[in-house]
């Protein structure tokens, strides 16, 4: 089947590229092609490392917070029980308008790291 004038033309002029025009642009389409692959993998394992080393920082921080909460609450809790055996035994007033003085036994096993811890009473009075 023979083409029309005008297509057999039109291909013909289609078909004039040089050959180094061909050459630098098929490599230059592979350079491309190449670093485009390399710098998407790079991207997708730097943010693998980015969020694995995030999980780490968050997993650390949240055990500081624990400690801290745990060394904060553990000595507020036993002063809570020294009260409360205090008040069983009758060593504390709740009624008294001022604060009576702690026994010398209380004293001894507070230290600096104590938090400082009112009593209050069902009247919310402090």
């Amino acid at each position: 089947m023979p083409l029309p004038r005008f297509a057999s033309k039109t291909f013909q002029h289609q078909t004039k590229i040089s050959l180094r025009r061909l050459l630098v642009a098929s490599f230059v389409l592979q350079i491309v092609a190449a670093v485009g692959i390399v710098g998407y993998l790079s991207f997708r394992n730097g943010d693998k490392a980015v969020e694995e080393h995030a999980e780490k920082l968050i997993a650390q921080t949240g055990k500081r917070v624990e400690e801290k909460l745990i060394s904060f609450v553990e000595p507020t809790q036993w002063v809570n029980q020294l009260n409360a055996s205090a008040i069983e035994r009758g060593e504390l007033n709740l009624q008294l308008e001022k604060p009576q003085p702690r026994g010398e036994k209380f004293r001894e096993h507070l230290n600096e790291s104590s938090p400082p811890l009112e009593i209050g009473v069902l009247r919310q009075e402090f």
